[in-house]
Formats: C-alpha cells, structure tokens, sequence
C-alpha cells in the first residue's frame, strides 16, 4: 500500500505540473509574435526592395538611354560605374530578400513542431488525466484521507472513521523534519482508528 501511495504521490505531482505549467503556451505566443514581426519585415523589407528596384531601374533606363547619344567618354564611364552599382544594389536586395523567406520558413516549421507538440499533449491529457484522476478518487476513498493543500511545506489533512462513527483526526507532519517512510507508517496507524 505504502507502493501505491508513492505511485498517487508521483502521479499527483505530474498532474499538478502538467495543469500549472503555461511553458508551452508562452512559447506558441512567442512564436506566434516572432512568426508575425518576421512577415511584417519581410513585407516592409519587400515593399522597399521593389521600391528600390524599380527606382534603380528608372535609373538603369535612363542612363542606358543617356549612353545610346554618347557625348563624352568620362561621361560614358561615369554611367557605365551608375548601372554596375544598381545592378549590384539589386543583386544586394534579392540576397536579402531570399534571406527573408528563409527565416519565414523556419519560423513556420517551428511553428509546426510547436502544433505536434501542443496535439501531443492535449492527447496525453485526454487519455491520462481521466484515468489518473479516477485512481486518485479510488485512493481517496479507501484510506478517508483528505488532504489539505494550502501549504506546500507540509504533509497534511484530516482522516475519517471507516466505522462511520463520525470520527474525524487532522493530521499536519513536516517532511523536512520527518522521513518519508515515517509519514507513510504514521499515516497507516492512523487509519486503523
């Protein structure tokens, strides 16, 4: 029986983390954040390229049209250096741009995991919180104890007579200062009134 404490115990334990923990959810809502700053740059950063492309290119058209009725060769240079600049600020853009959509990418796979993880749990829930929850009911009513939660220091509660004499003994022992296989035998001895 001390077994099937232990095992309650564990299990009551788990259950608490698996109720109290909001990890997973700050995560989703981080991702979720990051997922819509990274679209929000991406467009922003996008919107600007294509900008800045069709601004180079007004500018690559006239200079080319510029060179088509040459009238000095420093100029001729001087346009020539123009269209290679844009024509590398372009190339520039696209890499960033390419850049963006592989963060997009990456954020929505974490995304994906983050989805799997959150289905997985709410299936672990679903199947175990309910059978956990009729084992904890089943302990609760053969050994009458009811415990008390309001101080997480200590190991404590009240029992109740099996003879339904009405009988009630509360019960408050320290685990710091009592073993744990102490608090079992002395909770066994009092449910034997």
């Amino acid at each position: 029986m001390a077994a099937k404490y232990s095992d309650t115990e564990s299990v009551l334990d788990e259950v608490i983390q698996l109720f109290s923990g909001t990890e997973d959810q700050q995560i989703i809502a981080s991702i979720r954040q990051a997922e819509r700053d990274t679209k929000d740059l991406s467009a922003r950063k996008q919107a600007s390229i294509q900008d800045s492309i069709r601004a180079l290119s007004a500018h690559n058209e006239q200079r080319r049209a510029e060179l088509a009725a040459p009238t000095d060769t420093s100029e001729i240079d001087a346009l020539k250096a123009d269209i290679l600049s844009a024509e590398v600020g372009i190339a520039r853009m696209e890499s960033e741009n390419s850049e963006l959509g592989e963060q997009l990418g990456g954020v929505r796979q974490a995304k994906a995991k983050l989805g799997e993880t959150k289905a997985r749990l709410a299936e672990i829930e679903a199947n175990d919180v309910p059978r956990q929850r009729h084992a904890i009911s089943l302990y609760a009513n053969i050994s009458n104890i009811r415990w008390d939660y309001t101080d997480d220091a200590k190991v404590k509660g009240y029992l109740t007579s099996t003879q339904g004499g009405g009988d009630i003994r509360s019960f408050e022992l320290d685990p710091l200062r009592q073993s744990q296989n102490f608090i079992i035998n002395y909770l066994w001895d009092k449910m034997a009134f």
